[in-house]
């Protein structure tokens, strides 16, 4: 098990790659995958791996469920800062309502497996 030091490393350079990802040109990033909606899975992925690792860094006392829905609340609201920022920042990226659901999907079942997992129950 990786301490907290690591974790915290691990969570802010997930973060960080989000954040760089979210705000590149991706127009010559061409894949040979046909996956129908692939970046849709990205974005799943993304925030259900960032809801893992911050709920990891967070996670101590008691209070777990408070940190667990607080952690999730904390990914959506970066989902959608970086769908904002998108429209500010970049020439050629626009935000997408359908990222900002798979950010919140991908988000919302790592906050499910941490109940199940750490709080023994499966209600958000």
């Amino acid at each position: 098990m990786l301490n907290k030091k690591s974790l915290f490393f691990f969570a802010v350079i997930w973060t960080v790659l989000i954040t760089i990802l979210s705000l590149i040109t991706v127009e010559g990033m061409k894949s040979d995958i046909a996956l129908a909606h692939k970046d849709k899975i990205v974005h799943f992925v993304f925030y259900f791996i960032f809801v893992l690792f911050w709920f990891s860094v967070k996670k101590t006392g008691s209070n777990l469920k408070k940190i667990s829905r607080t952690v999730f609340l904390w990914a959506v609201g970066y989902g959608m800062l970086m769908e904002l920022l998108q429209n500010l920042l970049t020439d050629n990226r626009t935000a997408d309502v359908l990222d900002v659901l798979a950010n919140t999907l991908g988000a919302l079942v790592a906050l499910l497996l941490i109940n199940y997992k750490f709080l023994n129950k499966t209600e958000v």
